[in-house]
């Protein structure tokens, strides 16, 4: 049972009646989260005017739905969920899209998954977003601008979720069709790093050897800012690799995207390849940017590497650091499996134990266990670091950071002093 009774024009104070009449005009009846909200004039005015003005950002309106529904179903509001699976289908989203946020599965549109992602981020992390996050989602061909307007989103989900979670909002019978049940069937958890069990299988990177303590890496092949923390990655096993073992993990920067890079992409990821050769020292070969056609579709390398890291796990930062250098060094076109299975055989896998391996459900299913381990924690942008230990997770850092800035956080947590996140 509602703990509120949503309103009609006749029960509702005389200060809320008139913004219950806009909405059932607006929206062509008169939506339960309204009718509830008219209980307090105040707090209805400020979501009719919050709506308001998100319909003016510049996000379009299939994003504006992406934005919504992925708030919502992080917040857990089944209300929410429904209504904007019902808007995001009146705005043009394909059902693909739409299961996907609401299973919290990989999105398969470049654009509106780096969209999701962000929005996810900036939920659980209470805004705190990194320098990697914030870059990932401008590489994606999003602007500053935009990045507020997220801000704006999650205010104006934040308004009706909580209240749907406080009034228990009974679905409208327009959205019936499109109802939620939060997972578990109870409140979620809270999002973010905290002890749990690793769902993927947990593989060295160094030695055959298991130990209490890892640090989980989390990057992607075709990210650069992983590219310019290869270094810092090198160092980290140099220093502490006989402590905490390094694993890594697949994020998925841009898995399964069939959009051919635009002009406009080109530039965004051209400066930020810029950035991270100015601030890291890393090599780019910029011929990169003469290919024509050219779709950045980051599964298959990720695909490849969760591949060595089954068939050779001693060699999985090596080969990982071959795709790297692969494409942003020798312009290899690293999404086909021509080359991915020669970079493997330069880290003494076979090819034709790559190639079998690669293309098998097995490979194709762990690595999306991966991007789900990933967004499971909040991680969206990476390179990512995540200490793990008997006591459960620490984040050492989400975002590059150099060695000489790591070096004492990673000490701390082996000394047993770190405060966990």
């Amino acid at each position: 049972m509602s703990r509120y009774a949503p309103h009609t024009a006749e029960s509702a104070p005389e200060a809320s009646r008139a913004g219950l009449d806009r909405a059932a005009r607006k929206f062509g009846r008169l939506p339960n989260l309204i009718a509830v909200m008219a209980e307090s004039p105040a707090t209805l005015g400020g979501y009719l005017a919050l709506h308001g003005v998100f319909e003016q950002s510049a996000f379009s309106p299939d994003e504006r739905q992406v934005l919504l529904l992925t708030i919502s179903t992080v917040n857990g509001c089944t209300y929410c969920v429904a209504a904007h699976t019902m808007g995001g289908k009146m705005a043009g989203l394909s059902d693909a899209v739409l299961e996907a946020i609401r299973d919290g599965n990989p999105i398969p549109d470049v654009r509106l998954a780096a969209l999701s992602g962000f929005a996810t981020a900036m939920v659980e992390k209470r805004g705190w977003m990194s320098d990697a996050e914030i870059a990932a989602f401008l590489d994606a061909g999003f602007t500053k601008a935009h990045v507020l307007e997220v801000v704006l989103a999650v205010s104006m989900k934040t308004l009706s979720n909580y209240i749907n979670h406080i009034a228990d909002t009974p679905l409208d019978a327009a959205m019936e069709a499109h109802r939620w049940a939060r997972p578990e069937g109870g409140p979620p958890e809270r999002p973010g790093l905290r002890p749990e069990p690793r769902p993927a299988p947990t593989v060295q990177a160094f030695g055959g050897y298991r130990m209490n303590r890892e640090i989980l890496f989390f990057a992607d092949p075709m990210c650069s800012w992983c590219w310019g923390f290869s270094p810092v990655l090198d160092a980290i096993g140099e220093h502490f690799g006989d402590q905490a073992p390094v694993s890594l993990v697949v994020g998925g920067l841009r898995p399964g995207t069939t959009e051919v890079m635009s002009d406009q992409m080109k530039a965004s990821i051209r400066h930020h390849w810029e950035e991270v050769g100015r601030t890291t020292g890393q090599p780019f070969s910029f011929a990169f940017f003469e290919r024509d056609g050219f779709v950045y579709d980051t599964e298959p390398a990720c695909r490849a590497a969760v591949t060595v890291r089954n068939l050779k796990p001693e060699v999985a930062l090596a080969y990982f650091e071959a795709l790297h250098r692969g494409f942003y060094v020798d312009n290899e076109n690293i999404t086909k499996p021509g080359p991915l299975a020669e970079l493997a055989r330069h880290v003494g896998v076979e090819p034709k134990a790559f190639a079998d391996a690669f293309t098998s459900a097995k490979m194709i299913d762990e690595t999306i266990n991966d991007f789900r381990y990933a967004r499971s924690l909040g991680i969206t942008g990476f390179p990512a670091l995540v200490a793990k230990d008997d006591g459960g997770l620490a984040a050492l850092t989400l975002g590059y950071r150099p060695f000489d800035a790591l070096k004492p956080v990673i000490e701390s947590w082996l000394n047993g002093t770190s405060t966990r996140g």
